[in-house]
């Protein structure tokens, strides 16, 4: 892509040279065609185009029958040639499927009889179903891991728009499965390798436009893969200029974008590029770095205030204690039997006991009911409250007799005496 604007000023200037002009005669796809938009000399270039259409039945048979019989060979059955042009009148692939099959022909020819076996074509499906049976076999004659390989390194060599890519070499990663498959792609044929424009890099594309749309395997895996793709292609581009640049922090993407680039791609288990790995990684990392760096601070920061409003906090509450006079102590309650006839006292075996301290006030012993029950702070069995206050104890002895309720007047430690509870 860095090459398509110096290319297009070349040739520009070239054909507008009033010194030596020039005639250009230059063709293209017309699926390419929208391409020239971002080239607007290239177009100018140009002039008026001629749009050609595809082939008819005709012209078709000609372009298929004529490069045979100029090497003095003909097909075994020369009737089969119709039907096989036939079914591709109309096709856009017209001729790359023509052109792969016409290899394959090529290949099986009988030297001795100077004929290319049509016969055998027509039964395994017509042009078609040659590339298909090529792809298919060649697919199931690897191992699990190069199958898998040799689906992303055709993945990749497929744009979001479904045409064939040019895709540096090293591009497609160095992994001893990605390796293999793709001599394994190149020595069948359904992968061509060569020189970059300068030659100094070696690029790999599809050998032929028609394994995009003639062979299903192919088909389905883009099918699956869609989103994947679309993201994968997004972030390549970026992903080489960073690299080009010397991999700087200010070209990575935010880190959300770039994790939600990893999932899409994860979730059709694409292998990316090592670029766009690299990438994507760096961006993670980096403002995952930054951001511990921002908790970082706000933590140091959120510390110092909690420690000084704690120590605020702790000064309130021991001012609130000291106005309360609310004193430490503990409440140990111990039962004992008492025989009326012999005023004997002894302890109470194995005692319930349930105890509760309320608010002494000055007329309670005349409304025969307790006052509420104290708020109690409860640290362990050290209990927080001020006094006075009202104890009161009722419980039930072993044998299963309860014993009146007693209300006993008690004094609880003021704060003064809060240091050593009592």
């Amino acid at each position: 892509p860095e090459a398509r604007g110096p290319f297009a000023r070349a040739v520009a200037a070239a054909v507008h040279d009033p010194g030596q002009p020039i005639r250009l005669v230059a063709s293209m796809r017309d699926d390419h065609y929208g391409d020239l938009a971002r080239l607007p000399r290239l177009l100018a270039a140009f002039g008026s185009p001629m749009f050609v259409g595809p082939m008819d039945r005709v012209r078709l048979r000609k372009a298929f029958v004529r490069p045979v019989e100029a090497r003095g060979y003909r097909f075994d059955d020369p009737e089969l040639v119709t039907p096989l042009v036939d079914a591709l009148d109309g096709s856009p692939v017209a001729l790359p499927l023509m052109q792969f099959c016409g290899e394959q022909l090529w290949e099986r020819r009988n030297e001795v009889q100077r004929t290319l076996p049509i016969a055998e074509l027509t039964r395994g499906g017509g042009l078609a179903g040659v590339l298909q049976a090529t792809a298919e076999g060649f697919v199931r004659a690897l191992t699990e891991a190069q199958r898998t390989a040799v689906r992303e390194i055709c993945l990749q060599l497929v744009g979001p728009d479904g045409t064939r890519r040019v895709v540096a070499r090293d591009q497609l990663g160095q992994a001893p499965d990605q390796t293999k498959a793709l001599e394994a792609l190149i020595a069948a044929r359904l992968v061509v390798a060569r020189a970059d424009l300068d030659g100094t890099d070696q690029v790999v594309e599809l050998a032929h436009e028609a394994l995009v749309t003639g062979w299903p395997r192919l088909t389905r895996w883009l099918e699956g893969s869609r989103v994947g793709r679309a993201a994968l292609s997004e972030v390549e581009h970026i992903a080489n200029l960073w690299v080009q640049e010397g991999e700087p922090n200010r070209l990575l993407w935010p880190m959300g974008k770039a994790q939600v680039t990893q999932e899409r791609v994860a979730q059709v288990d694409l292998r990316p590029p090592p670029a766009v790995q690299g990438f994507l990684e760096r961006s993670v990392q980096h403002h995952q770095r930054r951001r511990r760096l921002r908790i970082a601070v706000l933590a140091a920061a959120g510390l110092l205030l909690l420690a000084v409003g704690g120590l605020v906090q702790r000064q309130l509450r021991e001012r609130s204690l000291e106005l309360g006079n609310v004193g430490r102590f503990r409440v140990d309650v111990q039962a004992f039997d008492w025989d009326p006839v012999t005023g004997e006292i002894t302890p109470a075996e194995r005692p319930e006991l349930r105890w509760s301290l309320h608010r002494a006030q000055p007329d309670w012993w005349r409304g025969g009911a307790l006052p509420p029950a104290l708020r109690l702070e409860r640290d362990g069995d050290v209990i927080e409250a001020s006094g006075p206050a009202l104890l009161a104890v009722d419980g039930r002895g072993a044998d299963g007799r309860t014993c009146a309720p007693s209300v006993i007047p008690v004094d609880l430690p003021g704060y003064a005496e809060r240091g050593t509870p009592r």
